[in-house]
């Protein structure tokens, strides 16, 4: 559940992103593929799972490889 401000009122509305136990961001090349195909989502706000996934599931401290290849089963 996420709570924000919009137009002044405080909202609690339950957002839901993401799959669980999926492996993302496992690249730098992953991370700049999300943000690219999700950069609309991302930009309207507090509102959109996107923009959530792109701060929790897909922020540069979680990538593990510093490599922009991806490989298939890691």
């Amino acid at each position: 559940m996420a709570k924000f401000k919009q137009s002044g009122k405080m909202k609690t509305k339950l957002i839901r992103f993401g799959q669980q136990k999926v492996r993302t961001n496992q690249t730098v090349g992953q991370r700049r593929a999300f943000k690219s195909r999700h950069a609309k989502s991302i930009a309207k706000g507090k509102s959109s799972a996107a923009y959530w996934s792109n701060r929790v599931k897909w922020s540069p401290s979680k990538t593990k490889s510093k490599s922009m290849k991806w490989k298939k089963g890691s």
